[in-house]
């Protein structure tokens, strides 16, 4: 009888222990998943950064100088394109929310630009 209570004991501490187990698991695959669209974000945001820098200064070259603003909005709608890595063959899609809220930033930037 002793021996039926203690392997209930044990497989009740073993049940727990397993339950425990799997939930710190599932907390750190969520932290794992967390990190990588956190990272996947800030890339985007980079690699945009990096396109509208670029364009800009392509579209400074193609005008005669006196055409900066018009410059940055080309430069802008170029960015606004953007669905892949655009400095990759093959390049993995880029990050919806952070191309969101990189053209909120730049396009209240750029219309603040046209005020002065």
């Amino acid at each position: 009888m002793e021996s039926s209570d203690a392997l209930k004991e044990n497989l009740q501490s073993f049940s727990s222990e397993y339950n425990m187990i799997t939930v710190e698991r599932k907390d750190l695959v969520n932290v794992l998943h967390e990190h990588r669209e956190l990272t996947k974000y800030i890339e985007t945001f980079h690699i945009l950064s990096l396109f509208y820098n670029d364009c800009l200064k392509f579209w400074k070259n193609e005008g005669n100088g006196n055409e900066s603003q018009d410059a940055s909005f080309k430069a802008f709608k170029d960015v606004c394109k953007l669905v892949f890595n655009p400095y990759v063959s093959v390049g993995e899609r880029l990050d919806v929310m952070a191309i969101s809220k990189w053209t909120e930033i730049k396009g209240e930037e750029l219309s603040l630009e046209y005020i002065y």
